[in-house]
């Protein structure tokens, strides 16, 4: 999902690495919120 909505900045790069940080909706809780 996030990249098909980034696949124009990735293919002409624009945009050449990315990095994810991901929470379970607890873990949001927790540490994002």
């Amino acid at each position: 999902m996030v990249y098909d909505a980034l696949k124009d900045e990735m293919g002409d790069e624009r945009i050449h690495a990315l990095s994810l940080k991901t929470f379970s909706p607890e873990q949001w809780e927790k540490y994002g919120a």
